[in-house]
């Protein structure tokens, strides 16, 4: 994931200011897990906030990705932004990944914030130096998927468990939200 946050990072830095912690993670929620990290549905949500595209030589510079796009979101307190893509991950295969940056890092505690909307434990992901939080929905609730038990592959496969995790390096805090392709 620091592949990803390093374009992010430059993407997002030409646009820097303080952003609210709130409207990051309300953007992350509104657009990422609503729709369940799909790209179509992140995107049109940004759009109709009027939100704008990233510039392309941006989204460019993230090869690992396939479909890579984005949005950014000037307001009074700073930058967000939106990149959705899919992508291959090692423990979990195949998937798409919608995720919401702000500069600076200091603006959000988006780490604290998703812990608190997951209200799972968080599981420790050698690819994921943050941890990761992997759930299931289960009459209105998150339910823990053990990333070591024998179910987590057919859950995260299936679609029926999503995987999110924080990056944060001292410019940038995004919190990503991948679910299977």
């Amino acid at each position: 994931m620091r592949r990803l946050a390093i374009p992010v990072l430059a993407a997002v830095t030409l646009l820097s200011g303080a952003a609210q912690a709130d409207e990051t993670f309300d953007s992350f929620r509104n657009f990422c897990a609503a729709g369940r990290a799909a790209p179509a549905s992140a995107l049109a949500l940004a759009d109709a906030a009027g939100w704008s595209p990233v510039p392309p030589q941006f989204l460019s510079q993230m090869p690992q990705f396939q479909g890579a796009d984005g949005r950014v979101h000037q307001s009074a307190n700073g930058t967000l932004v939106l990149i959705t893509a899919r992508g291959a991950q090692p423990v979990l295969g195949p998937v798409r990944i919608c995720a919401i940056g702000v500069v600076p890092a200091s603006a959000s505690n988006v780490a604290g914030q998703l812990q608190a909307f997951a209200g799972v434990p968080k599981q420790a992901a050698p690819d994921l130096p943050e941890g990761m939080y992997v759930w299931r929905d289960e009459n209105g609730r998150h339910v823990s998927v053990d990333r070591n038990g024998p179910e987590f592959r057919t859950q995260v496969a299936s679609g029926a468990a999503l995987v999110a995790s924080t990056t944060t390096t001292p410019q940038m805090a995004l919190i990503l939200l991948m679910a299977a392709q």
